[in-house]
């Protein structure tokens, strides 16, 4: 409280008592403000490092995700080269098919 409230609410009929718990209230809102504010701070820069790990994380992701997807594609490309090269052991005609059906040869 500024001197000259001080003597302002001497001078309306205050007493000094009065004045003294309305300075301890007003120091005491102040301490309060202050200690809302800090929080308040501290809050926002939790959340702004939970943001930067959330999106440090999206980009890990995105680049495992990346990496997954190349290695999907060489994948599928050996497969299928190695599907090209390989041939049937050997080829059986409708016949061979038909008679193996009707009359099973027994192979050991």
């Amino acid at each position: 409280m500024k001197y000259s409230e001080k003597l302002n609410l001497l001078l309306k009929g205050v007493k000094m008592d009065e004045i003294k718990q309305l300075e301890e209230q007003e120091a005491l809102e102040v301490a309060e403000a202050a200690a809302k504010e800090e929080k308040e701070n501290q809050e926002k820069s939790a959340l702004e490092v939970a943001q930067k790990m959330v999106k440090d994380l999206e980009d890990k992701l995105a680049a495992k995700e990346d990496e997954l997807t190349a290695l999907n594609r060489q994948f599928a490309e050996i497969n299928n080269k190695k599907t090209v090269k390989e041939e049937p052991e050997h080829k059986d005609s409708a016949a061979d098919v038909m008679e193996q059906l009707f009359k099973p040869k027994k192979e050991v």
